[in-house]
């Protein structure tokens, strides 16, 4: 009963996009006298999301060394490849999904995993070790001795500052302070 229901409100959903973007190039809206409009081709959205990697548990910290290592490893794959298929499940209009994600510390801006993954690649790949899997999807790493090692250095993204501005991105709506641009 829960897939029918996610199946149909995913069609909601790209039911509603369509309909939004007709919209958006229906000339008549825009104070043209004609009633015709532009019509679409064709459209794909891409999501960037970036997130930092969860530390090993707490009851798993008087492990040995190397044993918290490859937990952590494998946690962090474990994470991403099912955050990557609840992004898609979360977002059916979305057609790529730009993953980048960060060290544990907070203060670091190294990435560990980063990557392009398209939707229509989602589920094609049959191997059985987690890590292959992701790289199919084109998620890249780098271990070294059964640690993430740093794949490059980024900026993390400014986090909306007023609740004004988190409320409206929320919904959907135009973020606060954002104007459209002068025609």
């Amino acid at each position: 009963m829960r897939s029918l229901l996610r199946k149909v409100r995913a069609g909601w959903k790209l039911r509603r996009l369509r309909s939004l973007l007709d919209s958006a190039l229906a000339l008549h809206h825009r104070g043209e006298v004609r009633t015709d409009s532009l019509s679409l081709v064709d459209y794909s959205m891409k999501l960037t999301v970036t997130w930092r990697a969860r530390h090993i548990h707490p009851w798993d910290r008087d492990l040995a060394e190397e044993l918290i290592a490859s937990r952590l490893v494998d946690q962090t794959l474990h994470d991403a490849e099912d955050a990557v298929e609840r992004i898609f499940s979360a977002f059916p209009e979305a057609g790529s999904l730009d993953v980048s994600v960060f060290e544990c510390d907070p203060e670091s801006n190294r990435v560990i995993m980063s990557g392009l993954v398209m939707r229509s690649e989602l589920g094609r790949s049959v191997a059985a070790s987690i890590g292959m899997r992701l790289r199919m999807l084109g998620i890249n790493y780098r271990l070294v001795n059964q640690r993430f090692e740093a794949i490059a250095t980024g900026q993390l993204p400014l986090q909306p500052t007023s609740r004004t501005a988190k409320r409206d991105f929320q919904r959907g709506r135009a973020v606060a302070g954002v104007q459209r641009p002068a025609h």
